[in-house]
């Protein structure tokens, strides 16, 4: 049998007793942690963040030289840093017209190729960590290649292809350990997700709909497929009167 230690008590739970949903295993016992297995991609994000944060702290960093040809005075140099405060530093005074005096000319400096390259791994770590998680970009944030019908498209895979798996994992693992033996059958756990589907109505509908015109579903297939309630008579399975098997046309039975 397999025991768990849990930290901060001796005691060996038995697996039994203890509800483990495991992600990606190697070993079948235990799964793998996704921040402790990408740590190094976890800390490039964060690091162009903070990198971020401090490039963009100050709305008057050095974008820019200002140049007289004459020395300034301590009393001007102190009257020109306070009107730039005032007026100029801040995001909220970003694209403000520069008012000069005395001779005084700016010239603008551009950012860094290697500057403007790491700023833009901040999009590409979203887009990551996302790919670690299974989401979608546009659930974290990143817009930048959404657009509504392939948004739709990938809601749906994200439940088929991330949800899914977990909702079984969990349902499984609560199926076999909440229950007593003689409860198992009988009570069961069924996480319902048909809120994430919503969107998808129309292609479920559509393909029940097919499945139940050749015959391939009955009724309370399609109620048990959806989680309804059976109902009496909604066994029967129908196909269309211009239909026939073709056994029945080699016999000649019509």
């Amino acid at each position: 049998d397999i025991f768990y230690s849990i930290l901060g008590n001796s005691a060996r739970i038995p697996s039994r007793d203890v509800v483990h949903i495991k992600g990606l295993s190697v070993n079948g016992l235990l799964g793998l942690s996704p921040i402790r297995h990408h740590a190094r991609l976890l800390e490039l994000a964060n690091n162009s963040v903070e990198f971020a944060r401090s490039f963009y702290r100050n709305g008057c960093r050095t974008t820019g030289v200002f140049k007289n040809p004459t020395e300034l005075s301590e009393e001007a140099w102190k009257r020109l840093y306070k009107q730039l405060s005032d007026n100029y530093f801040g995001a909220q005074n970003a694209g403000k017209p520069l008012l000069l005096e005395g001779g005084l000319d700016y010239s603008a400096i551009t950012i860094p190729p290697e500057d403007a390259q790491f700023i833009a791994t901040r999009v590409q770590s979203i887009d990551e960590i996302a790919t670690i998680f299974g989401v979608p970009p546009h659930m974290v944030g990143d817009l930048s290649h959404s657009t509504y019908s392939n948004n739709e498209q990938q809601n749906i895979e994200f439940y088929n292809v991330t949800l899914s798996p977990w909702i079984t994992k969990v349902e499984e693992e609560m199926n076999d350990k909440l229950f007593l033996e003689s409860e198992k059958g009988r009570l069961y756990v069924d996480i319902d997700a048909r809120g994430l589907l919503r969107a998808d109505t129309a292609s479920r509908t559509n393909y029940y709909r097919q499945m139940y015109n050749i015959g391939a579903m009955s009724p309370n297939e399609i109620r048990a497929a959806e989680d309804l309630d059976a109902y009496e008579g909604g066994d029967d399975f129908f196909r269309p009167l211009n239909m026939e098997s073709v056994k029945s046309q080699g016999n000649g039975q019509k």
